[in-house]
C-alpha cells in the first residue's frame, strides 16, 4: 500500500480532479511564442490580430487576440503545432515547434526569424507515433538524441519501470531536470533515477536541452521538458494494445558473451478519453500498463518489470485574459532492486509509487504584458521487497562496490514559481522583451533502513573484505529549501541581431536531521546568448555560467540515520566464498556517511560550470536547416569526499610488476605504483564533504544537426565529436563509478585515483543518430531510428594482492583510455490505419537492433590472458505487433 503522505495526496489530486476548477492546455514555457511585428503604416492603422490552432474553423479552436496599437504584439504559451494567424483581413498558416521563437513581419506576412530556447532538440507529437519505441520518454531520447548518452540500451522496453541515467556536454547524470507541466519533478536519486516513467502519450511535445540555456533554468546538466498533451476541442478516445511474445525475439549471443539483456515477453496497453465540457473547459484522461519479462546476461532468472500510470489534465480559459491548467500524475512501478548484490538471494524487487500534482495559472495583463504562476505537489515512495536478508558476496571487479543497506526511501517535494513577462518597450532603436521570475521549493528525503547483512567483498576472485554494518540512529531526515531569482531580456536590435541575456541567482539551505552540518549554497549566473542573422544564414555565440543543484539524496555527511560499516580483513578459510562470523579478521577502516566519521565542509560551496558556445545556421530554403556548434565547458569546485583521518600521505608507495596487455610477452612489462595503508592508521577514518583543489572537469566538443521538414517527410541527423576530461568517483566504469559529480571513494584513498583523469562513462567520442518519419499513400506511415556510438571507456584493471587491507584492484593506466566496441542500432515502424465512419484502427509492426547486431557492450577488464575477451553484446533483434483503435 501507498504511504500515508501519498495516500493523502491521492485525496487531493481525486478531488480536484472532479471539481469544477478549470484550467489552460499549455503554460508560456512550455510552449512557443509568436512576436507579430508592426511596421509604421500598420500601427497607425490598428487592426485585430487572431491566432486560432489548426485551420482557424474547429469547433471549440482556442483563441488568442490583440490589437496592433504598438510596434510588436506577442502570443505565449502557445501548444506546438499549426495555427492560422489573420491580421486585419490578411491570414497565414505557420507550424510552431515547442519552445520556438518566432518573429512574424505584418507588412510582408511571413515569418522573419525563428529560433529556439536553448541549443538541444524539441521533438512533437508525430515522433512519438511514427517511431518504434517502447512508448517511453526515456527510450525516445536514447535513440533520437544526438548530443545526450544514456546509461542502457532500451530495445523496446528493456528499462521498463526505471528512468535512463542521462549526460551531455559533459555534465553529470546527477544533474539532470525534468520537468512537467513546467514544474521540476524530483532530482535524480542516489541510484541515478527519477521516480518518472513517462508514456509519451501523456505529452505533445519533448524538448531536450543542455546548452545555451537561458536563465529560467538553473542547472548545467540535460534538461527534458514534458509539454502535457491539451485536452481535445471535440470528443475523442483511443484504447491501444501492443506485444512481443518468446518467439519475436531473436537471438545474437556469442560462445562466451550472452545478450547483456533479452527481452522474453511484453504487454502494453492503454487509453485516453477527452472531451470538452463547455465550450471553455475541456478535460483529458489517460491511462497505461506496460509489462516486460526479460533475462540478464543468459542467467535463469527471468525478471519482471511493469509500469502503470494514471493522468488527468483539466483546462478552461475563464475569461479572454485569464486561464488555468491542472495536471496530475499517479504511477506505480516496480522493477529489480539496484543494489540486490548485496544478498545472497539477488531475488529482490523494488516497487514505488509516485504522484504529481501541478496548478498553473496565467493572465493577461494591459499593454501585452502576462504573469504565469505555478504551485506543484509531489509525492514518492520506494521499497525493496526483501524475502532473505542473508548478506551475500560480491566481486568488486565485476560487481562494483558494496552498495549501502536497503532501505525503504519517501521524498516528498513543493514547489511555488511565477514570471512576469513585461510588455515590449523600445530603447536607442533597441526593441526590450522583459521577464522576470522566481521559484521556491522544498524537497524533504526520509529513508529507514530495512536490512544489514554482513557483505563479503572479493577482488577478481581473492577473498578480501567483509563489510559489517552498524545499528543507525533511526531514520534518515534531509531537507532543501531553495529558491531562485531571475531576470532575462530579449533584445532585438534592427532586423538582424537578436540578444538573450539574463541573471539568475540561486540560494539553496540543505538540514540534516540530528546533525548541526548545514549546506548553504548561493551563486549568481549570468548568460548571454546573441543571434546575427541575414537571409539564410545566421550565426550564434553564447557564454554562460551555471550552478549545480543541491540534491537531497547527494549531501549524507553526518546523517545520524546512515549506516557506518566496520571493514574487516576476510579469511575464508574454508574457501566456500561465503562469509561466517569466525571468518573476520583485523578491522582495516570504517566506511559509510554516518555521524560520528563523517560530516560536511562548513564552507562548502556549489559546483560552477563555464559554457561557451559557437556556431553557425544555414536555412536552405523552407525545408531543410544545417546547424553546427563547438563547445567548451569548464567544471570546478565539485564535490568530494576526503579521508582527513587518513591522508595519502600516510600510505606507503610501493612498485609492483605489470604483465601488460600482452599477457605472455615481455615487450609491455613495467611497473605499477600503488599505495599501501600503515596498520597503525586502521579505524581512524574520518570523511569530509567539501571542495577538494583539484575536483575539475573539461568538456571540447563539435556538433553538427541537419533537419528536414515538410508534411510528407521530417528528417533529423545529429553527430558529435567530443573528449571529456575528468575523475571518476569510484574504481570502475559504470556510470555510478565513472562520473566525476558521484561521491565515491576517488579523493578518499589513493589507490582509487590514477595518475591522470581520463574519460568518463558518458564519454563515447563519436556519436551519431539519423531518425525520420514518412508519410506514405494509402493511410501508411514509415519511421526509423538509426543509432551509432563509440563503446564505453573501461581500463586495465591490476590486481594487488598483498596490500595491508587485502587485496585490491588498480587502473593500470588513465581512466577511460580503452573502449568497448562502437554500438549499432535500427529500429523501424511500419504502420497502416484504416478509417470507417470517422473511427480509426491503425496496426504497427515495430522491429529494434533490425539488423541483429551482436557488438560487445561489456569485456574482461582484469590484466590475464584472456583481457579484453567479450562478456556481453547488445540485446537482440526483437519485434512487436501493435494495434491501436481510436474515434
Amino acid at each position: 500500500m501507498p504511504s500515508p503522505r501519498v495516500r493523502h495526496l491521492l485525496i487531493v489530486l481525486l478531488t480536484v480532479l472532479v471539481s469544477p476548477l478549470t484550467v489552460h492546455a499549455q503554460s508560456r514555457e512550455d510552449g512557443a511564442q509568436l512576436r507579430v511585428r508592426l511596421t509604421t503604416e500598420a500601427a497607425a492603422n490598428p487592426a485585430l490580430v487572431q491566432v486560432r490552432p489548426g485551420d482557424g474553423n474547429e469547433p471549440g479552436a482556442a483563441l488568442q487576440t490583440g490589437r496592433l496599437t504598438d510596434e510588436t504584439l506577442t502570443f505565449a504559451g502557445l501548444a506546438p503545432g499549426t495555427y492560422t494567424l489573420t491580421i486585419g483581413t490578411a491570414s497565414a498558416r505557420l507550424t510552431l515547434t515547442p519552445r520556438a521563437r518566432v518573429v512574424f513581419d505584418a507588412s510582408s506576412m511571413q515569418v522573419v526569424d525563428r529560433q529556439s530556447v536553448g541549443e538541444g532538440l524539441h521533438l512533437n507529437e508525430r515522433w512519438f507515433i511514427d517511431l518504434a519505441s517502447s512508448h517511453n520518454v526515456w527510450s525516445l531520447i536514447e535513440t533520437t538524441v544526438p548530443f545526450v548518452i544514456a546509461d542502457r540500451m532500451d530495445q523496446g522496453g528493456l528499462g521498463t519501470g526505471r528512468s535512463a541515467l542521462l549526460a551531455s556536454r559533459g555534465s553529470s547524470w546527477t544533474t539532470t531536470q525534468l520537468t512537467f507541466g513546467g514544474a521540476q519533478v524530483l532530482a535524480p536519486n542516489a541510484h541515478g533515477l527519477i521516480p518518472f516513467a513517462l508514456d509519451l502519450s501523456t505529452a505533445s511535445a519533448v524538448s531536450v536541452m543542455s546548452g545555451l540555456v537561458p536563465v529560467d533554468y538553473g542547472t548545467p546538466g540535460v534538461v527534458v521538458a514534458l509539454t502535457p498533451a491539451a485536452p481535445a476541442r471535440r470528443r475523442s478516445g483511443a484504447v491501444a494494445l501492443s506485444l512481443t511474445t518468446p518467439g519475436m525475439v531473436g537471438g545474437n549471443a556469442l560462445p562466451l558473451a550472452p545478450s547483456v539483456m533479452r527481452m522474453d515477453q511484453w504487454t502494453e496497453g492503454s487509453a485516453l478519453y477527452a472531451t470538452p465540457l463547455d465550450d471553455r473547459t475541456a478535460l483529458r484522461l489517460s491511462g497505461s500498463h506496460a509489462r516486460i519479462q526479460f533475462q540478464e546476461r543468459a542467467r535463469p532468472t527471468l525478471w519482471t518489470s511493469r509500469a502503470t500510470t494514471f493522468t488527468g489534465h483539466l483546462t478552461r480559459q475563464l475569461r479572454d485574459t485569464s486561464q488555468v491548467r491542472l495536471l496530475g500524475t499517479v504511477q506505480r512501478v516496480a522493477a529489480p532492486y539496484e543494489d540486490r548484490r548485496q544478498f545472497l538471494d539477488r531475488d529482490v524487487r523494488e516497487h514505488g509509487t509516485f504522484a504529481h500534482l501541478v496548478s498553473n495559472w496565467q493572465h493577461t495583463l494591459g499593454s501585452g504584458a502576462h504573469l504565469d504562476l505555478r504551485a506543484s505537489l509531489q509525492q514518492t515512495h520506494f521499497r525493496p521487497a526483501i524475502d532473505s536478508a542473508q548478506g551475500g558476496t560480491l566481486d568488486r571487479v565485476f560487481d562494483g562496490a558494496v552498495p549501502s543497506p536497503a532501505a525503504e526511501t519517501s521524498t516528498a517535494q513543493w514547489e511555488l514559481g511565477g514570471t512576469l513577462h513585461l510588455p515590449t518597450w523600445s530603447l536607442a532603436g533597441s526593441q526590450h522583451t522583459l521577464r522576470v521570475g522566481g521559484t521556491l521549493m522544498r524537497t524533504v528525503l526520509a529513508s529507514t533502513t530495512l536490512a544489514s547483512p554482513d557483505v563479503a567483498e572479493m577482488v577478481g576472485g581473492l577473498p578480501a573484505r567483509v563489510w559489517r554494518p552498524g545499528s543507525s540512529d533511526g531514520p534518515a531526515r534531509r531537507n532543501v529549501l531553495a529558491g531562485s531569482v531571475f531576470v532575462g531580456d530579449r533584445v532585438a536590435v534592427g532586423d538582424t541581431l537578436t540578444i538573450e541575456a539574463g541573471v539568475r541567482t540561486d540560494l539553496a539551505v540543505g538540514t540534516i536531521r540530528g546533525s548541526a552540518d548545514v549546506v548553504r549554497w548561493s551563486t549568481v549566473s549570468p548568460r548571454v546568448m546573441a543571434q546575427w542573422h541575414r537571409g539564410p544564414l545566421a550565426v550564434f555565440a553564447g557564454i554562460g555560467w551555471y550552478s549545480d543543484p543541491l540534491n537531497v539524496s547527494q549531501f549524507r555527511h553526518g546523517d545520524p540515520g546512515e549506516t557506518t560499516f566496520a571493514v574487516h580483513r576476510w579469511n575464508d578459510t574454508n574457501g566456500d566464498r561465503l562469509f561466517s562470523p569466525d571468518e573476520a579478521g583485523v578491522r582495516v577502516l570504517l566506511a559509510g556517511r554516518g555521524a560520528g566519521i563523517a560530516s560536511i565542509d562548513p564552507d562548502l560551496s556549489a559546483p560552477r560550470t563555464l559554457e561557451y558556445t559557437g556556431g553557425v545556421e544555414l536555412r536552405l530554403g523552407r525545408h531543410m536547416t544545417l546547424r553546427s556548434a563547438a563547445i567548451w565547458r569548464r567544471k570546478h569546485n565539485m564535490l568530494g569526499s576526503v579521508n582527513t583521518g587518513v591522508p595519502s600521505s600516510t600510505y606507503r608507495q610501493r612498485l609492483i610488476p605489470d604483465a601488460g596487455e600482452d599477457w605472455y610477452g615481455p615487450d609491455d612489462d613495467r611497473m605499477v605504483l600503488v599505495y599501501d595503508r600503515d596498520p597503525a592508521t586502521f579505524g581512524r577514518d574520518q570523511y569530509l564533504l567539501t571542495n577538494p583543489d583539484d575536483a575539475t572537469a573539461r568538456y571540447e566538443g563539435i556538433e553538427i544537426t541537419w533537419m528536414w521538414r515538410t508534411r510528407p517527410v521530417e528528417m533529423l541527423f545529429g553527430a558529435t565529436a567530443y573528449r571529456i576530461h575528468s575523475w571518476g568517483s569510484h574504481l570502475g566504469f559504470g556510470p555510478l563509478e565513472n562520473d566525476h559529480s558521484v561521491i565515491g571513494e576517488v579523493f578518499e584513498q589513493p589507490n582509487a585515483r590514477p595518475l591522470l583523469q581520463g574519460r568518463n562513462y558518458f564519454d563515447r567520442a563519436y556519436v551519431g543518430k539519423w531518425a525520420g518519419t514518412v508519410h506514405l499513400p494509402f493511410d501508411m506511415r514509415f519511421g526509423f531510428a538509426a543509432r551509432y556510438q563509440d563503446g564505453q571507456p573501461f581500463s586495465r584493471v591490476v590486481v594487488v594482492p598483498d596490500l595491508s587491507t587485502g587485496p585490491e584492484m588498480v587502473h593500470a593506466f588513465q581512466i577511460g583510455r580503452v573502449r568497448y566496441t562502437y554500438t549499432l542500432t535500427l529500429d523501424l515502424r511500419l504502420q497502416k490505419t484504416f478509417t470507417v465512419n470517422e473511427r480509426t484502427a491503425t496496426l504497427h509492426v515495430d522491429v529494434f537492433n533490425a539488423t541483429n547486431h551482436k557488438n560487445e557492450v561489456d569485456e574482461l577488464a582484469l590484466t590475464e590472458p584472456l583481457y579484453r575477451l567479450s562478456t556481453a553484446v547488445q540485446p537482440p533483434v526483437t519485434a512487436r505487433v501493435g494495434l491501436r483503435f481510436g474515434w
